[in-house]
């Protein structure tokens, strides 16, 4: 039986390494694209390192949705739960005593200059 295919986000709470550890199969990063290049090379290279294929470049983060059932159940990230991809970066701590800790976390971290229009004329 194959292994399949896949994919691992940036803001998964597995990171890279242990994913790559759990045997043969192929995996692609879903990259949520940071302000801070310098996160985002980390990022890559790491997922180049553990073996992943390919790189999905996520580029819709920077117009969240209203995340209704989240809003509703009040999601806050578990205190036992991190984004273990930034566990050894020096990044801004997500605040986790609010129901919009993860959405205002994303917010301020994120590329919001990104989109689907090429060229300088964004």
């Amino acid at each position: 039986m194959s292994a399949g295919i896949q994919m691992l986000s940036s803001w998964a709470t597995s990171n890279v390494e242990e994913v790559a550890s759990t045997g043969p199969g192929i995996r692609f990063f879903q990259l949520y694209v940071y302000k801070d290049r310098n996160v985002v090379i980390q990022l890559v290279r790491r997922a180049e390192r553990a073996g992943f294929k390919a790189i999905a470049l996520t580029v819709d983060t920077p117009r969240l949705g209203r995340r209704e059932a989240d809003i509703k159940n009040r999601f806050i990230l578990p205190s036992n739960l991190s984004l273990k991809n930034f566990d050894v970066l020096d990044l801004e701590t997500m605040d986790r005593t609010n129901d919009s800790g993860l959405t205002s976390y994303v917010a301020g971290q994120i590329d919001r200059s990104l989109s689907w229009k090429v060229g300088s004329d964004r």
